[in-house]
């Protein structure tokens, strides 16, 4: 299950965004494949998207996951920086979601407006995630324990310092394959 700050937070935003590209609900329902029921559900906050969901949400409004998860948090930089410059400190970061109770769990590495969008992933439980396709390619950095990753049928193990590249469109899943928890970094390219 996903946890935002407010129950109906994710909706709203979701709902917004949809009327601001003026997609009907019925529309938005038979580009991603999601019901209407399901849809209205998920707008009005009595029920949470997997990660996958979300993605083809996204995917119709034209925005990264990033986007729509990420708060613009300029005012709360303590640091002058030059114009073009982003810091996120380590412990500062943004929680962008959480699944399973914090089994899975996403928080952000980039913020405000950058051409490119980055995320933390961390994965504590044992639990394949499907993390579905995306509208845009993206680089996988791993930085603590291993992550197996599920691409065609066949399985790749990457350690700590193993990066990979995938493609947009590409069905993924994945899970932790090491006793302590897997963080790994995720960059989009090319996106919408």
């Amino acid at each position: 299950m996903l946890k935002f700050k407010r129950k109906m937070e994710l909706g709203e935003k979701l709902k917004h965004l949809r009327k601001e590209r003026r997609i009907t609900l019925s529309e938005m329902a038979e580009k991603t494949g999601l019901s209407l029921g399901f849809l209205s559900n998920v707008e009005r906050g009595q029920t949470s998207p997997t990660i996958t969901h979300l993605h083809k949400m996204c995917a119709e409004l034209g925005i990264t996951l990033n986007d729509l998860l990420i708060e613009q948090t300029s005012n709360e930089q303590t640091e002058k920086l030059p114009q073009g410059v982003s810091v996120v400190r380590a412990d500062n970061r943004k929680i962008l979601f959480e699944q399973n109770d914090g089994d899975l769990s996403y928080s952000s590495v980039t913020t405000g407006v950058t051409e490119i969008k980055g995320s933390a992933m961390t994965i504590r439980g044992a639990d394949l995630y499907a993390f579905g396709s995306h509208d845009h390619d993206e680089l996988g950095i791993v930085s603590e324990g291993i992550l197996e990753l599920k691409i065609q049928n066949r399985s790749y193990f990457l350690y700590p310092g193993d990066t990979v590249y995938i493609k947009a469109g590409t069905e993924h899943s994945g899970r932790k394959a090491s006793e302590e928890a897997c963080v790994s970094y995720w960059i989009k390219v090319n996106a919408v």
